[in-house]
């Protein structure tokens, strides 16, 4: 969901020709949206997530839900900063449109492989 929100930002941007100040407001906005998901995740809201909701208890009750939500929600953090800093930086030195490209596919590589990651661990599983 957050990756589909990032990809429209170059098309509105080719059409509105958006100068740099904007382009600031609108990473910060992503970058803080992808934030507050992390600490949601990080204090135990985990419901409204793809996945959990459609879980039943029985298949809850086999992952340690306060490992998986902890890591979860740092991850998350760490993305939204390392996304803002990372394309204010590049948005000052390569373009407006180089940074929304760049920035979304370094988005969409780190929530891919937190979420890989979290799916083929066995790190977050309950011994039975």
């Amino acid at each position: 969901m957050l990756c589909t929100m990032w990809l429209l930002v170059p098309v509105v941007a080719l059409f509105l020709k958006i100068e740099f100040d904007a382009f600031l407001a609108i990473v910060a906005l992503c970058g803080a949206f992808i934030h507050v998901f992390g600490v949601l995740a990080y204090l135990g809201f985990y419901e409204g997530f793809a996945g959990f909701n459609a879980a039943t208890d029985e298949e809850l009750s086999h992952y340690d839900l306060n490992k998986m939500t902890a890591f979860m929600g740092i991850s998350f953090c760490v993305t939204g900063c390392s996304f803002s800093v990372i394309t204010i930086i590049l948005g000052e030195y390569s373009g407006v449109l180089t940074a929304i490209l760049i920035g979304a596919v370094f988005l969409f590589v780190a929530l891919i492989s937190v979420s890989i990651y979290m799916s083929v661990s066995k790190r977050f599983r309950k011994v039975l």
